[in-house]
């Protein structure tokens, strides 16, 4: 039996455990997929509970997926960047993008609140297509769930 399509909730809680845990590549590159996923599943589990009794595969193949459609957007916004009128700002930009999307791929922009916490991590990076200082740019903050040290450690002997 197929499991019911994910929801915003969901999607928020996968994308902000990945940044947490693995989005910068400082972290994420240290350590092993076990351990990562070790880490977003029970982050996941907390914020939703996990009610689509989803695992560990669906997750990595939704935030894939996820993952690739805002890349696609933000590609797409330093494409409408380069073509951009005098005096567009960020959010002429975005809604540009989103047009384009649409365009394109037939369908809206599915992951516009994914993308608000994607867009302060490298690779992702909207400032980069703007003329914002990146100091500027406030970091929003991502809440961090308390996790099981004991078991943690005892996986790294």
């Amino acid at each position: 039996m197929k499991a019911p399509n994910y929801v915003l909730e969901e999607d928020l809680a996968l994308v902000e455990a990945y940044i947490n845990f693995g989005g910068d590549g400082a972290v994420g590159v240290q350590q092993k997929k076990g351990k990562l996923w070790g880490k977003i599943i029970p982050y996941f589990n907390e914020k939703t509970k996990n009610p689509n009794k989803r695992n560990q595969h669906s997750l990595e193949n939704r935030l894939l997926v996820v993952k690739k459609e805002t890349r696609n957007f933000v590609s797409l916004i330093g494409e409408v960047y380069r073509k951009k009128g005098s005096g567009w700002s960020p959010e002429d930009l975005t809604h540009q993008a989103r047009i384009e999307y649409t365009r394109i791929y037939r369908k809206a922009f599915p992951h516009e609140e994914c993308y608000k916490l994607f867009k302060y991590v490298k690779g992702y990076d909207y400032t980069k297509y703007t003329d914002e200082d990146e100091e500027d740019v406030p970091v929003p903050p991502i809440p961090t769930v308390e996790l099981d040290r004991e078991n943690e450690e005892r996986e790294e002997e």
